[in-house]
């Protein structure tokens, strides 16, 4: 993450804990333009989409940010939901199975698993 990057990061995490969603988005928007291939822009614009119910961006941003760090169980995870959210079964399935190979622990890909056979 450069320099410039990681200080609108922090910009935009601010915005967001004083409750300015829209300013926190519009922040992670703009360093993206500076920094594209910043894992944490994509990753955080992602949640606060998702957050907001505008799913597809959501998507859009979590697919980019698993393209820049394709192990990122918290990534995965979260991507896996929101397909799911969006009702594509066997693109959910196909992440929650990405997850479960970079899951931190016993307990996590346990759950996986059963929410796996869930959706089969």
């Amino acid at each position: 993450l450069s320099k410039d990057a990681q200080s609108i990061l922090e910009l935009a995490m601010a915005s967001y804990r004083a409750g300015d969603v829209d300013a926190a988005i519009t922040k992670l928007r703009e360093g993206i333009q500076v920094d594209p291939l910043a894992f944490q822009l994509h990753y955080h614009l992602g949640l606060l989409w998702g957050r907001r119910d505008n799913l597809f961006d959501a998507i859009q941003e979590l697919e980019r940010a698993v393209d820049l760090a394709p192990r990122h169980f918290s990534a995965l995870k979260n991507l896996a939901v929101l397909y799911q959210r969006v009702g594509f079964k066997h693109k959910a399935i196909e992440i929650w199975e990405r997850a479960l190979g970079n899951a931190p622990d016993d307990e996590t890909r346990q759950g996986i698993k059963e929410l796996l056979v869930s959706l089969l």
